[in-house]
């Protein structure tokens, strides 16, 4: 049974992820930033990532946090950058400094063919 945090976890992604991973025996553990979310983190806050992690001590971290509305990235551009690249950091070197195995998942985009899908 490993821990496991997922990282932007109350998004399309981590919500098909925490169910399956539970029902395998694992432990779940879902970071979010709204206040509905089971553990609220601010992923662009170093400080509260590395807390996060030394409280839970996972053995994995999903981190599924990401920016993917490509015309939004164009319009904020720092707010992509601090999503898809700041986010990512901290979170590597946190798990890095821990010996915590990372597991990084850029794009709530999931294709079960060619073209555009919809979920039904």
């Amino acid at each position: 049974m490993f821990k496991i945090l997922l990282m932007g976890g109350t998004g399309l992604i981590g919500k098909r992820l925490s169910d399956p991973l539970e029902a395998c025996g694992h432990e779940i553990y879902v970071q979010g930033r709204s206040n509905s979310a089971p553990i609220k983190v601010d992923p662009y806050n170093q400080k509260e990532v590395v807390d996060i992690l030394f409280e839970l001590k996972p053995n994995l971290v999903v981190n599924l946090i990401a920016k993917t509305d490509v015309d939004d990235c164009e319009r904020n551009i720092h707010e992509a950058y601090m999503a898809n690249v700041k986010t990512v950091q901290t979170i590597a070197n946190a798990t890095n400094a821990m010996q915590i195995q990372l597991i990084h998942i850029s794009t709530d985009q999931v294709y079960t063919g060619s073209g555009f899908q919809t979920e039904s």
